[in-house]
């Protein structure tokens, strides 16, 4: 997600302040979205992810962030099944633009064809299904 939310600033380069058109992505922010089965069966296989993307993003923000952007995030609770991740997603998708999302969460496969269709990208745990959507491409000028 990094390398993507460079957005040109005239003549190619890349700039903080530099105009963008990337959804939940602004001259000083970088907006993602976070996936987790907080509660439901087998939450108890993700109960450090919320501490281990705050220490993520908190280390990447005190390192000033993306391009001098500060990365956010909103998350939400999928309960460990499809239909509510489907359910989730799309609310967290309708509160506020994001640039991509984080999932750490079984159930993703109720929201991966929305996802899809709408080019979010989606890193996290790995799954079969993902396989076959393809995965959105940085533009040609981002380094």
């Amino acid at each position: 997600m990094v390398a993507a939310t460079s957005c040109s600033a005239g003549g190619g380069g890349s700039s903080a302040s530099g105009a963008c058109g990337a959804p939940g992505v602004t001259p000083d922010q970088v907006e993602i979205g976070f996936l987790v089965s907080d509660s439901g069966a087998g939450s108890a296989a993700y109960a450090s992810a919320r501490a281990g993307i705050d220490a993520r993003i908190g280390l990447a923000n005190d390192e000033g962030g993306i391009h001098g952007r500060l990365i956010t995030y909103d998350w939400r609770d999928d309960q460990n099944s499809p239909s509510q991740n489907a359910h989730v997603t799309d609310d967290l998708l309708r509160s506020k633009p994001v640039f991509g999302l984080v999932a750490a969460t079984s159930a993703i496969s109720g929201s991966l064809e929305n996802l899809s269709q709408q080019g979010i990208p989606v890193v996290g745990l790995g799954r079969t299904d993902w396989a076959k959507y393809q995965t959105p491409r940085a533009p040609a000028d981002t380094p």
